[in-house]
C-alpha cells in the first residue's frame, strides 16, 4: 500500500509530471513549421498570449451565431431553464 501522506511519494509524482511536461516542450521546440524555422512551442505562446487578451476583452460581439446560441443554451442550462428542442 503506498502511504499518500509520504513527501516522496509526492516527490516522485511532481517529477513525473514535470518530466512528461519537459518531453512536450522538447518536442514542441524541436518542431519547426513547414517552410520556416519558426518552433512550434512560439506559436503555441502567442496562440495561449491571444487567448488571455480574448478571455480579459471577453467580447460576446466578435462571437458568431452558433457559438452565442451555445453561450445561451449553456447559461441556460446552469439557471436550470429547460429550452425546447
Amino acid at each position: 500500500m503506498i502511504n499518500l501522506l509520504a513527501n516522496d511519494v509526492w516527490n516522485d509524482a511532481i517529477n513525473v509530471v514535470v518530466d512528461i511536461f519537459m518531453k512536450i516542450m522538447d518536442w514542441m521546440w524541436a518542431l519547426k513549421l513547414p517552410g520556416t524555422n519558426i518552433p512550434l512551442f512560439v506559436i503555441w505562446v502567442i496562440g495561449g498570449v491571444i487567448n488571455v487578451i480574448f478571455l480579459l476583452v471577453n467580447s460576446s460581439r466578435g462571437l458568431s451565431s452558433v457559438s452565442r446560441a451555445s453561450l445561451e443554451a449553456s447559461s441556460n442550462i446552469a439557471k436550470g431553464v429547460k429550452g425546447t428542442v
